[in-house]
């Protein structure tokens, strides 16, 4: 056979035929989760236990916390700690919510929640933060919607971490179709070790598709029976966090970003952090969203935010622009080609299995990307100066 066929070049031939594979082996892989997850995700789908998912910590404060968890049918559910305190949770059919306040900082906490139709009792514990900390981090990653394999990679990779994380946040595509209750089946199965121990928080991506899990599960504090709303904030020691959902409703979203933004200003919060599913600027399939980068972009320049972290696009790229930095983490997302041709503002570009270790103190911003092998992928910091916030380091590798 010659360098052509019929006009078209064999490593574009080469190309597609690795793309097209690549899909059949995600539709292969997506087909398989839904015949057999029934069998192999018993966690969370045990008719013998009153609980289906969770419980998920959501917002664990110095003094406050939140959490939610669903049930196999609509009961009534009451919520007891160790001081024998009864909280009031509020229940939405088969999803319930609770929210224990008066806690004291840096201690343990153990309760259990009680199903009262099946006086069932479903024990629980977390720790609350100490207040004002030297350091503290997060972890981000996202995309867990359809390689199961990779998922787990991914999960077991923060596992092993020799520090825990103070929380996790997703960044979005957490099933790959959020009305299919047998994919939330495998999340949770996969991510239950980490929830077991660890606060999680999490955006919106296209692929949750508004399911009732993922608000009824995932902290929403915007929300309520009759709308459910995917952006908010939320304070978090020295930092603000800001969580937006381009798919929604805009203009209240730009109201409620410049109210947040400015009163942590005005407040002198040192990090303002915005958490979202699609990248406003990006060298991957997607591009930028449009309405981030024309409505939100310039926000985020005038009120000074320091990162943006982002998912959707299945690789891992670091943008500068205006002195905002804009990662995009691929997670445990299907495999993309790195882009060849990239925006005038990336530093660097890759597309191994990742998630970013963000590591907060009133100084600086480090921001490790971390491969499943545990070794760094790439880094950078962030220096905080009442005059300017840019990335003081970055080790390229391209």
């Amino acid at each position: 056979m010659g360098k052509k066929a019929k006009g078209i070049n064999v490593s574009q031939l080469r190309g597609w035929a690795v793309r097209a594979l690549s899909k059949a082996l995600v539709f292969a892989s997506f087909f398989l989760l839904i015949v057999f997850s029934q069998n192999e995700c018993q966690a969370g789908t045990n008719p013998e236990s009153s609980l289906k998912y969770g419980p998920v910590f959501g917002l664990v404060l110095p003094n406050s916390m939140t959490m939610q968890w669903s049930t196999n049918s609509p009961v009534h559910c009451t919520v007891k700690t160790e001081d024998c305190n009864q909280k009031a949770v509020t229940d939405d059919g088969f999803f319930h919510f609770v929210r224990i306040e008066g806690l004291k900082p840096g201690e343990p906490i153990e309760g259990k929640i009680i199903v009262e139709e099946t006086a069932n009792q479903i024990p629980f514990s977390f720790s609350t933060p100490v207040k004002s900390p030297e350091t503290w981090d997060f972890i981000a990653y996202g995309d867990t919607q359809a390689l199961v394999n990779k998922h787990e990679e991914v999960v077991h990779a923060i596992e092993n971490e020799s520090e825990a994380p103070n929380f996790c946040f997703l960044l979005g595509d957490l099933t790959y179709h959020g009305g299919i209750k047998a994919l939330w089946d495998n999340f949770f199965s996969i991510e239950k070790p980490l929830m077991k121990k660890l606060p999680f928080l999490s955006c919106l991506g296209n692929h949750d598709e508004r399911g009732q899990e993922y608000f009824g599960l995932f902290y929403n504090p915007l929300s309520d029976v009759d709308s459910k709303r995917a952006w908010y904030s939320f304070r978090y020691q020295n930092a603000v966090f800001l969580v937006l959902d381009p798919k929604s409703e805009v203009e209240p979203q730009i109201d409620f970003t410049q109210r947040v933004l400015e009163r942590a200003n005005e407040d002198g919060i040192e990090w303002k952090i915005v958490i979202c599913h699609y990248p406003p600027i990006s060298s991957g399939k997607h591009g930028g969203d449009p309405i981030l980068k024309e409505r939100f972009v310039p926000l985020f320049e005038k009120y000074g935010v320091n990162l943006g972290l982002f998912g959707h696009e299945h690789i891992n790229e670091l943008n500068v622009k205006n002195n905002v930095t804009y990662l995009t983490v691929r997670g445990s997302g299907p495999t993309r080609i790195t882009p060849t041709q990239r925006n005038p503002y990336s530093l660097w570009v890759s597309n191994e299995l990742s998630f970013a270790r963000i590591r907060v103190s009133p100084q600086k911003m480090e921001v490790n990307l971390k491969g499943v092998d545990g070794k760094i992928i790439n880094s950078f910091s962030l220096e905080a100066s009442k005059a300017n916030f840019s990335v003081t380091s970055a080790k390229l590798n391209n």
